[in-house]
């Protein structure tokens, strides 16, 4: 039959086609080893710089630390580093990404507002615990900006609250947030009281198990905030004002403990 050899003849040209696309000459691969090398390298270095600032804090922590934790000698870590400084900037700046990019994914992982309210609460108290000689790193680093709002810090910070405001602007469309809700106003809101929320957390509920209730017990409160309740009568401002109160008592109480 005619298709045998026509079949032979394509499968042959494959090997040939294949053969005949461009290869890497050798110095295009070895650069491309070499940048490779040069990542890994960098990304151990701000692993072990972020485990010294987290464990010992910034002003303790020095750059010959940093290197025997990264396992590399002082100047090596300097080709990468001018000085700590720099360091903690790229340690804020792998901070932000990871924050942000687990974030989103966790947002994208629930389906109503409140669940997608609830989880960037929880997850923002938990990683500004977990990492919190980090967080305490950034009042430093500020001090030393002459011009905040053109800053690499402000461009992490708001690429990483533009998923809270993408979620509220969701929900005041879907109906589960007042459709007249500032945005602006919610975000001040949501992540003030969670920053301030975490440090009473840290600081008077030493229990793992009596940490986890005051955190619910929080973020419910402030989640209730935001997401609206069916009273559509109401203004923004009144509900804000009424639960605003009952948040601060949630805090007065856990400061007691």
């Amino acid at each position: 039959m005619a298709s045998g050899p026509a079949e032979t003849t394509q499968a042959a040209a494959v090997p040939d086609a294949l053969s005949s696309q461009p290869k890497l000459s050798p110095s295009v691969e070895v650069s491309s080893t070499r940048q490779s090398r040069v990542r890994r390298r960098e990304d151990a270095i701000v692993a072990a710089a972020r485990e010294m600032f987290t464990t010992h804090g910034y002003a303790k922590t020095t750059m010959a630390m940093i290197a025997r934790a990264a396992g590399v000698a002082d100047g090596t870590l300097y080709t990468y580093f001018e000085n700590k400084e720099a360091l903690a900037r790229g340690v804020i700046a792998d901070f932000y990404k990871r924050l942000t990019d687990s974030s989103q994914a966790g947002v994208d992982g629930r389906r109503t507002t409140r669940t997608k309210l609830d989880f960037l609460a929880r997850h923002h108290l938990q990683r500004i615990m977990d990492e919190r000689g980090i967080i305490e790193m950034l009042p430093t680093l500020m001090s030393s900006l002459s011009d905040y709002e053109g800053s690499d810090v402000h461009s992490l910070n708001k690429t990483y609250v533009a998923v809270f405001d993408r979620t509220v602007r969701e929900g005041r469309a879907s109906g589960d947030i007042p459709s007249d809700a500032d945005v602006r106003v919610l975000r001040d809101i949501f992540y003030g009281a969670l920053d301030y929320g975490g440090k009473s957390l840290m600081m008077r509920s030493s229990r793992k198990g009596a940490r986890k209730a005051d955190m619910t017990r929080f973020v419910d409160r402030l989640v209730s905030m935001i997401v609206g309740t069916g009273e559509t009568a109401r203004s923004v401002a009144d509900r804000l004002e009424s639960v605003a109160d009952r948040l601060e008592n949630t805090l007065k109480q856990i400061e007691r403990k």
